[in-house]
């Protein structure tokens, strides 16, 4: 009779214009698009190939970046414990940064009140937001978002070309 798996392939590539392998690594990047489905029928293989390339590499970049951010929320998770305790101590942060523990000086390092976690910190762990007319500690200033998402990037995208379309 024969191996039915074999015969489903043959089946396979004699029903689709690629190659069985190219039709695995197809129907994978199909379920990786953000829940949406790639309309490949009408390309050649070279083409076919170009786009899986695409989205795998896109596949690769998005998980790059929630192992950066994972990362990230960790570093500042363990910084938060640790000014947590530090805090607890009597006065500590009356005398010294909680970021880097550097005494306080008046004139040479004088304490800053960060605007988002309300502790005092040093000149060389903050920056001052122009926006916000206020100092932010290097903490704070990492945990705010930078820029906006891929996801946000797509939808504003798409509004603007809804936008285009009406006019």
């Amino acid at each position: 009779m024969g191996c039915p798996s074999l015969a489903r392939q043959s089946s396979i590539a004699r029903a689709s214009p690629h190659p069985p392998l190219l039709d695995q690594q197809l129907s994978v990047a199909r379920l990786g698009t953000m829940g949406r489905k790639l309309d490949l029928s009408g390309l050649t293989d070279d083409e076919a190939e170009h786009v899986l390339k695409v989205v795998q590499r896109d596949m690769k970049l998005r998980k790059k970046e929630e192992e950066r951010l994972s990362e990230m929320k960790q570093e500042l998770a363990e910084e938060g414990s640790r000014c947590s305790i530090l805090s607890k101590q009597h006065r500590f942060n009356e005398h010294c940064c909680i970021r880097c523990c550097a005494p306080f000086t008046f004139l040479l390092n004088p304490k800053r009140l960060c605007l988002d976690c309300q502790y005092n910190v040093c000149k060389t762990c903050c920056t001052y937001s122009k926006r916000d007319k206020a100092w932010l500690c290097s903490a704070c200033q990492k945990g705010r978002p930078a820029a906006p998402s891929p996801e946000s990037y797509e939808t504003g995208g798409k509004r603007r070309e809804l936008e285009r379309q009406r006019r």
